[in-house]
Formats: C-alpha cells, sequence, structure tokens
C-alpha cells in the first residue's frame, strides 16, 4: 500500500487530541508527539521519510515526534496531535 502524502504544518498550538496506541496503527494526520509511558523499543514511520525508524525510550517521556504509522510500542504509549 502506498503511503499517503502530507502537508507540513508547523505545529505551533499544544496538542488538542490524544489517542492510546494499541498494536500497529496507522494516522491519517501526522502525530505532534507520542507520550511512552513505558520504556521499551518504538518503531515509527515518520511522516517525512518512508522507511521505519527505531527508538529506544525512556518511561514517561513525551517524544516530539510527528508520525504516520506505528508498528511496535511499549505498553501505555499515547499519540497526541
Amino acid at each position: 500500500m502506498a503511503k499517503p502524502t502530507y502537508t507540513q504544518v508547523p505545529h505551533t498550538n499544544p496538542a488538542t487530541k490524544a489517542e492510546a496506541i494499541t498494536g500497529t496503527d496507522t494516522y491519517p494526520i501526522p502525530t505532534r508527539a507520542i507520550y511512552a509511558g513505558a520504556g521499551g523499543t518504538l518503531t515509527v514511520t515518520m511522516a517525512g521519510d518512508s522507511a521505519t525508524t527505531t527508538f529506544k525510550v525512556v518511561a514517561g517521556s513525551v517524544l516530539p515526534l510527528s508520525v504516520i504509522e506505528v508498528t511496535a510500542a511499549p505498553a501505555d504509549c499515547v499519540a497526541l496531535w
């Protein structure tokens, strides 16, 4: 499946929506950030790239990532818009 193309808009306001990340999630609008409630490995597709990127995250981290897909996440992760 082809990845959709997005127009990047500067994020100047705080997030107004949150959604729990469960398994593999795809987002029609790129996230503003991801909150990692537990530490572990986070694997995502960034909004500006089609390759997956893996991060080691620490519990309680807010990661300022513009993501269109999450393929693996530790427990208690939340996508923010």
